[in-house]
This record gives structure tokens, sequence and C-alpha cells, in this order.
């Protein structure tokens, strides 16, 4: 089967909605040692499938007006108002391109706190726009911004965002 010793892959759960009913379909165990199945309530580290939902949130954001590409970033958070993000756009965040914001946060930046003051006090290491650089601090706080210019959590944005009906025409 699909969680068998072959693949690695200790459990997964696929959620399908239908009509606007969610139908769950749990396989395998979510902890191993302890031999937790696989449930509704488990959650999964995604890690760059989040990507996509990202991009999919900021582009529902601007059609939606909430937001636009070129808005400078701390427009859509005071907390970094006098920081390089008064130099920094939606865009550039989203593309990569905001200066050199590294691959990873630091492995002390580990709370909310310390992830904000991090982004404060950061100094771009190239001309916003003028490199790209991979970066999961860059997309992470595209995802972050964008939600809080709907003024949603983003979870909750996110889900809006990937079920939303397209617009007509």
């Amino acid at each position: 089967g699909c969680c068998s010793k072959e693949h690695r892959i200790p459990g997964m759960a696929v959620a399908v909605l239908k009509d606007g009913k969610a139908h769950y379909f749990n396989y395998g165990v979510a902890d191993r040692e302890r031999a937790v199945g696989v449930s509704e309530q488990t959650l999964f580290e995604i890690g760059s499938v989040s990507k996509p939902l990202t991009a999919t949130l900021g582009a529902y954001a601007v059609v939606k007006g909430a937001m636009q590409l070129d808005d400078k970033a701390s427009r859509h958070a005071p907390w970094l108002k006098g920081s390089a993000f008064d130099s920094i756009t939606m865009g550039e965040l989203a593309t990569y391109s905001a200066g050199g914001l590294p691959l990873q946060f630091p492995e002390e930046v580990d709370s909310l706190e310390k992830m904000q003051a991090y982004y404060r006090q950061w100094t771009p290491a190239y001309s916003p726009g003028s490199h790209r650089q991979y970066s999961n601090p860059s997309i992470g706080l595209f995802g972050h911004l964008a939600a809080s210019s709907m003024k949603q959590p983003l979870p909750s944005a996110c889900y809006q965002s990937a079920c939303a009906q397209p617009p007509d025409g």
C-alpha cells in the first residue's frame, strides 16, 4: 500500500471536499513509537506544498483589492514600520527578490516575537528587486502579510482563497 516500508511513509490523510462536505481518508500511523493512527486531527508538516497555497492567497488578496504587489510590505504590518520592509514590496517578497533574505531563519529564531525582531533588524545584502535568492522567510512573510491584508489569520485566509469560487466570465 501507500504507507509501506518500501515508500517509508508512516501515514497520510486525504480530504476531499464535495458539495461543501468534507470526506476524510486516513491511512497508517501518525506516531510510529506510540502506534497512534492518522485521524482528521493529525497535524502534518506540508513543507513546500504551502508555497502554491501562499501564491494563491496573494493572488486572491490582489483580486479582492486587499493588497497590491507593489505595496510596501510594512503597509500590512505595523510592527515592520521603520525597518527595511518600508522599501520592499509584496511582489519582491513573493519572488524571493527582497534583498537576500536567507534560506531559513537562524536557529535561535524560535518564537513569534523573535521572528518579528529578526525581520525588524534585518538589513538587505542587495538592493530589493536586483537579485533572486530562494528564501522561506521571504515567502512566509508574504503569506502572513497577504492574510493580514484580508484581516484574517493565515489558515483561514488560505482556506478561503483555495476554496473560492472562480469569478464569472
